[in-house]
């Protein structure tokens, strides 16, 4: 991926569609890896809170 710099110069230089699926596939499947958990809804709980941190991130890179 890009780093946060490249990114901005990007948006400076004209660059208006930027994608961060595969981003938020990695937050996504790290949870599901990673949860020792053994009920479903919490593995499920922990990988959409992952998920919605990284989108958080992105919007706030974004629009500055």
């Amino acid at each position: 991926g890009l780093s946060e710099e490249d990114v901005r110069r990007a948006i400076n230089l004209g660059v208006c569609k930027i994608n961060i699926d595969t981003k938020i596939k990695k937050a996504f499947l790290h949870a599901l890896k990673t949860e020792e958990s053994a009920d479903y809804r919490d593995i499920l709980s922990k990988a959409m809170d992952d998920v919605e941190a990284v989108v958080e991130e992105e919007i706030t890179l974004l629009r500055n």
